[in-house]
């Protein structure tokens, strides 16, 4: 292709600005300096569009909620798992003590949960979820186990292990649009 001022070959650079409707190439003359203007605006699109944080009470509700279900995950399993034994109460007492059983818990929980929960949170930051085939997990769609393939059993686990990320995933998200909202602020 040559350049309509110049007929000089145009030069090409492949790098598409985000949020461009049309995201093919840019082709720039570097003889006389067509298309380069256009160059030049899609990179500084590309910075503005990078910069340009929404701050609308919208934006600030969405966070809040994200932290509110960020802190029920994090929080809620450990009053569970400290007041389940009280949910026994009806129980022979004689048998199962629910308020001995209940100190017992929290004695255990309470340096060991909280590392647990930062290693988890570690874990779903460091790895990326896995890929499912939600079309190859068993007969009628994961109900019943296809004994002639070992893939759906491998799906199946892997659907298991996205189960279990998201939570952490949220947690992560959470962490990282806060992030990003301080950064726009102090910008």
């Amino acid at each position: 292709m040559n350049c309509p001022k110049c007929n000089q070959p145009l030069s090409r650079t492949d790098t598409p600005s985000a949020g461009d409707q049309n995201a093919g190439p840019v082709f720039f003359c570097e003889n006389c300096g067509w298309g380069k203007d256009r160059l030049g605006k899609e990179s500084a699109g590309q910075v503005a569009a990078a910069a340009a944080v929404d701050l609308s009470a919208g934006t600030w509700v969405k966070l809040l909620g994200l932290w509110v279900l960020s802190a029920a995950f994090v929080i809620a399993p450990y009053v569970l798992l400290v007041k389940a034994p009280l949910l026994f109460g009806g129980a022979d007492p004689a048998v199962f003590n629910p308020v001995a059983a209940s100190e017992r818990m929290a004695a255990a929980l309470n340096p060991h949960y909280w590392i647990v929960v930062a290693v988890y949170i570690l874990i779903c930051w460091t790895f990326n979820p896995p890929e499912v085939d939600r079309h190859n997990m068993g007969w009628f769609g994961g109900l019943v186990d296809n004994p002639f393939s070992f893939t759906d059993d491998i799906n199946r686990t892997k659907f298991m292990i996205l189960l279990l990320m998201i939570p952490g995933r949220i947690i992560v998200m959470t962490i990282m649009a806060t992030c990003r909202l301080i950064q726009a602020m102090t910008a």
